[in-house]
């Protein structure tokens, strides 16, 4: 646990020092700092992304825009819009699919359905269920504009963490400033003086630039500045931690329990020497570093960072390089404009998520029926195998509770009637479930355990299945045929 600590300390230095403590490294830390305390702005980015044949077994050029706003003023009840469009090769989402979020809320437009369900075959090699995404777009979703994620965490009375990029401190809300406050001083006391020499001033900014040979030096520098200065970047980083953890309230985390992990990191300083002598060892012997970065010659990454009047951008531009074969190429665009953004609420006919799986799989029924449910179960276990054969062919399977009374197999109902697309139907009066067809209702001989009804294979046969059983070494099969 000691050496895993340790390398974690290690992940923590290479991603700090990467901005370093130069003039050039705090400056390009203080634009971003300033980027990423606005709270209310609009955005945009435009990537496109080249995947080589050599690398993923086909071309594929992908190029995708997003557009949005963001209020993020309040914690509790953050506000922001995207538009998202994508092409893949010749395949283009024809109207942006629009995402919101709004009163504690996720809001997907419904075309994404229909948009996404293009990509079907390049992703799975199949366009089967198109056929099904058309028969749940234009009946169940016909009149609907958005799907709704109705999230947990927000219900429960969630704070935004630090996948939010926010903290809580002492009951109130805590932003990037304060971390950032803390990083620029640890990266002042612990690399004094380091220079990562990848950082360069621009016109209104900042360029970073990273190529297999920049990265050895870095790398090579970076061992040789912490084999002098050990005992003050171990202590800073420890104290940097100390600073970071007095920002987390979480009820989970309490005071005890970071004392307890900071107690336990402070016992690997000598396991972080050890591995400090290791790594100065490695560089002055080692040729694998410099073979490694012989064969991506040619590859870079650069990020340019900077103000233009009133809005910040940053642009990337990347290459990746194998062996003199190019494995893919990136290039990204984002804008980011100060503006004030009022909080709108959604409006329109929506359906939840757990909605839209119900009218997925009624759609699916419909489109893809299954003709035979095969189920297999020993009978000192507690759920069956289930193989759904459906009429494309294919084979969906899951497990399923089952229970043995009085010598009879009962499996539930509801999964094995609306798997064959029957309207199942529960009479709570009289402790009763039916299967209803029309204007009839029939009676299957049901048990209620653990609130699910529980029926007798053989009461498939009231609806004009056929029922095949049989037992082999313990292991019993039974087949409902629709």
């Amino acid at each position: 646990m000691k050496k895993l600590i340790s390398v974690v300390l290690i992940g923590i230095m290479l991603i700090s020092t990467m901005t370093g403590c130069g003039a050039n490294e705090l400056g390009y830390l203080n634009l971003a700092k300033e980027i990423s305390s606005q709270t209310q702005y609009g955005f945009n980015n435009k990537t496109s992304v080249k995947l080589s044949k050599d690398l993923v077994g086909e071309e594929y050029n992908i190029d995708f825009e997003i557009d949005g706003e963001v209020n993020m003023d309040n914690l509790n009840d953050l506000y922001g819009t995207m538009d998202f469009t994508l092409k893949i090769n010749d395949i283009a989402v024809e109207n942006p699919i629009s995402i919101k979020l709004a009163d504690n809320n996720v809001y997907i437009s419904k075309n994404a359905v229909i948009e996404m369900i293009k990509y079907e075959k390049i992703l799975n090699g199949t366009d089967e269920s198109s056929k099904i995404v058309e028969e749940l777009y234009n009946n169940d979703l016909k009149d609907i504009d958005y799907i709704v994620i109705n999230s947990q965490a927000f219900n429960d009375g969630f704070q935004p963490g630090l996948s939010y990029g926010f903290l809580k401190m002492q009951g109130k809300e805590v932003e990037y400033s304060e971390m950032y406050d803390y990083t620029h001083e640890y990266l002042t006391k612990a690399f004094k003086g380091f220079d990562t020499k990848l950082i360069k001033k621009v016109n209104n900014g900042y360029s970073f630039e990273l190529t297999p040979e920049s990265t050895l030096k870095f790398v090579k520098s970076l061992v040789a500045y912490l084999d002098e200065n050990r005992e003050v970047v171990f202590d800073e980083t420890i104290n940097y931690l100390e600073n970071i953890y007095s920002l987390i309230v979480e009820e989970e985390f309490t005071e005890e329990e970071k004392a307890a992990a900071i107690a336990e990191i402070k016992q690997t300083r000598q396991d972080f020497y050890d591995f400090i002598d290791e790594a100065v060892l490695f560089m002055e012997e080692s040729e694998e570093l410099e073979s490694a970065a012989s064969m991506f010659d040619d590859s870079i990454i650069k990020v340019d960072i900077y103000k233009e009047k009133n809005s910040y951008k940053e642009v990337t531009e990347a290459e990746i390089v194998y062996e003199n074969v190019s494995m893919g190429r990136l290039s990204s665009t984002t804008t980011i404009i100060p503006k004030e953004v009022e909080k709108i609420s959604v409006t329109g006919n929506i359906i939840t998520l757990e909605e839209m799986e119900k009218a997925y799989t009624k759609a699916e029924n419909k489109v893809n029926p299954v003709q035979r449910i095969e189920l297999q179960w020993y009978f000192d276990s507690y759920d069956a195998q289930v193989n759904k054969y459906k009429l494309s062919g294919n084979i969906d399977w899951d497990y399923q509770p089952f229970v043995i009374i009085e010598d009879r197999v009962y499996l539930p109902l509801r999964y094995i009637g609306e798997s064959f697309d029957e309207t199942v139907d529960w009479d709570n009066e009289n402790k009763k479930a039916y299967i209803i067809r029309g204007d009839e209702k029939i009676d299957m001989t049901g048990v209620l355990v653990n609130s699910r009804t529980m029926v007798k294979i053989r009461d498939f046969e009231k609806l004009g299945y056929k029922i095949d059983y049989n037992q082999v070494d313990g292991l019993s099969t039974a087949i409902i045929i629709k």
